[in-house]
């Protein structure tokens, strides 16, 4: 709990988007079906208790949008990146141009509603993470539950920052997710990483 308290700490700009509709917005499509990942435990565990009640598992459609507010700093001012259902992974060398800048990232589902009634852990695929003067390598490849922070980047986003790779230290891991409705239980998986960063990844066997 102490170190979730302190993840989160971190976590403090977020900010509301309003969608400028003179800025056209380029889509961005994942097609390669997201790689297994081994689900920890508690998850497997969670997982089995909603699917006892009868609902069937489908996979869940997830929209991630990323906005800058540096010009320049993403391949176009707008980009909404479309995963397949059950998600899959975003390689942010892909869409950053520039190495110092903000972005704004938010995710939702297709129809850019929110994430109700959704759990959402997050495992961490970078070690030795140092912002803020914090280090965060005892968290590499650990569950941490995140349902709460995630629900606000549904909401309202998460300011990014390109400058030594400080939003794939902050983001770097795959985020899982499980949404109940009243018959089915959906979930999907989402990967972010930077093929560029490569030193201080975790080395989980």
């Amino acid at each position: 709990m102490v170190r979730l308290a302190l993840f989160v700490l971190i976590f403090t700009s977020f900010v509301g988007c309003k969608e400028d509709h003179s800025v056209e917005v380029f889509t961005f499509q994942v097609r390669e079906i997201p790689k297994e990942v081994r689900l920890p435990s508690e998850v497997i565990k969670k997982w089995d208790e909603l699917e006892t009640t009868g609902e069937m598992t489908q996979l869940l459609r997830i929209k991630i949008t990323l906005t800058e507010k540096n010009p320049g700093v993403l391949k176009h001012p707008v980009v909404d990146v479309i995963f397949p259902p059950g998600g899959g992974e975003l390689d942010f060398s892909q869409l950053i141009m520039k190495d110092k800048g903000t972005f704004n990232l938010t995710w939702t589902d297709p129809s850019g509603s929110e994430f109700v009634s959704t759990e959402i852990y997050f495992i961490p695929a970078v070690g030795d993470s140092l912002l803020q003067g914090e280090s965060w390598g005892d968290s590499c490849g650990q569950l941490l539950q995140m349902s709460s922070f995630g629900q606000k980047i549904s909401k309202k986003g998460i300011d990014l920052n390109s400058t030594d790779f400080r939003h794939i230290r902050l983001m770097g891991g795959t985020f899982i997710f499980l949404k109940k409705s009243e018959k089915s239980l959906e979930v999907a998986q989402i990967t972010f990483t930077d093929s560029r960063f490569e030193e201080k990844k975790c080395r989980v066997p």
